[in-house]
C-alpha cells in the first residue's frame, strides 16, 4: 500500500472481502419454506451483509482523518497510524461490528450443532485446504467470520489499490483523490449490498416472483461473469440490472470493470452457493 488510493481502496475491498468463501461441489440442500432452518439461514445471510457494511463504515471513518499516504487503518488489528482515527474510535467501531453477530438469533429449537447441520454446514474452517472444511458448529462458524473477513480485506486492499482511477483525479492532491475514491467506494459497496439483497430474495423465493431459487439448487441466483447482470432467472436478472444501472450512473473506470467486478461476481456467487446451495455436512 503505497499511496492514498491503495489506502482507501481497502474500503472498496471491504465490500467484497467479507463475502468471499471457499466453495466446492457438494450434495444439494433445499430447505422447506418458512421452516426454522430456512428462517435461520436467511437471518444469518442478512447479518453477514450488515457486517460487511459495518466494517466499511468503520474503515471509512478511520481513514477520513488520515494523511493520505500509507495505509493507516488496519481492520485485522484494529490499530491506526496517526493522524488517522483522530477521535480514537476505530477499535471500538470494529468491536461493535463483531458484537452484532449472533448466528443463532432466530433459532428456537435448533442448537449450535443442530442448526449448523440443518443449513448444510456452510463456511470453511481451513482455507489452506482444498474444498470446504466444515466448522464444529454454528458458534465456531460465527467466531471464524471476523478474522477471516478482516484478513481478506487487507489482501484485497493491496490487490485493488489504484484501480479506481482516482490517482489523477483533479489536481492529484490527497483531498481530491479522497473525494474521488469516496464516490467509488460508495458506488461499489452500495452495489455489493444491492446484489446481496437480490440474491437473498431470489434464494428464498418459492413463488417465482423474485428468482424462484427457494425450491432448487440450480444457479438461478448467480451473477454473470462480469457482475454486470444476472445469469439465471429473469426476475433475478432484472433485479441485478436495476442495481447495476443505479451504481454506474457515474461509470466505473476500465480497471474496476475488468478486475473488480469479475472478482465481485466470483466472490458473491461463491458465498451465495456456499450458504444456500451446498451441503458440506455430507461426505
Amino acid at each position: 500500500m503505497q499511496n492514498v488510493i491503495v489506502r482507501t481502496s481497502g474500503v472498496v475491498a471491504a465490500a467484497l472481502a467479507g463475502l468471499i468463501v471457499s466453495s466446492s461441489t457438494a450434495s444439494a440442500l433445499v430447505l422447506i419454506e418458512k421452516s426454522e432452518a430456512q428462517k435461520l439461514r436467511v437471518d444469518i445471510q442478512g447479518q453477514q451483509s450488515k457486517y460487511v457494511a459495518c466494517l466499511v463504515k468503520a474503515a471509512s471513518t478511520c481513514e477520513g482523518s488520515g494523511a493520505g499516504a500509507l495505509s493507516e487503518c488496519n481492520l485485522s488489528t484494529g490499530t491506526a497510524t496517526p493522524p488517522a482515527d483522530a477521535k480514537g474510535k476505530f477499535a471500538g467501531d470494529i468491536a461493535k461490528c463483531d458484537g452484532a453477530l449472533n448466528f443463532l438469533k432466530k433459532a428456537k429449537t435448533l442448537t449450535a450443532t443442530t442448526g449448523y447441520l440443518a443449513i448444510g454446514c456452510p463456511g470453511d474452517s481451513n482455507s489452506g485446504t482444498a474444498g470446504d472444511q466444515p466448522y464444529a458448529d454454528m458458534t465456531a462458524w460465527q467466531a471464524g467470520t471476523p478474522p477471516s473477513t478482516k484478513s481478506q480485506i487487507q489482501t484485497l486492499a493491496t490487490a485493488l489499490g489504484g484501480l479506481s482511477g482516482c490517482l489523477t483525479a483533479g489536481t492529484g492532491s490527497a483531498k481530491d483523490q479522497n473525494k474521488c475514491q469516496s464516490g467509488v467506494v460508495k458506488a461499489v459497496s452500495g452495489y455489493a449490498a444491492a446484489i446481496y439483497k437480490c440474491e437473498i430474495a431470489c434464494e428464498n423465493d418459492y413463488k417465482n416472483k423474485k428468482g424462484n431459487g427457494g425450491g432448487t439448487d440450480a444457479a438461478v441466483c448467480d451473477l454473470n461473469a462480469g457482475a454486470t447482470g444476472g445469469a439465471g432467472d429473469a426476475n433475478f436478472n432484472a433485479c441485478i440490472s436495476k442495481a447495476f444501472a443505479k451504481a454506474t450512473k457515474v461509470p466505473f473506470s476500465a480497471a474496476v470493470n475488468t478486475v473488480v467486478l469479475p472478482a465481485l461476481a466470483t466472490a458473491l456467487n461463491g458465498a451465495n452457493d456456499d450458504i444456500n446451495n451446498q451441503n458440506d455436512c455430507a461426505p
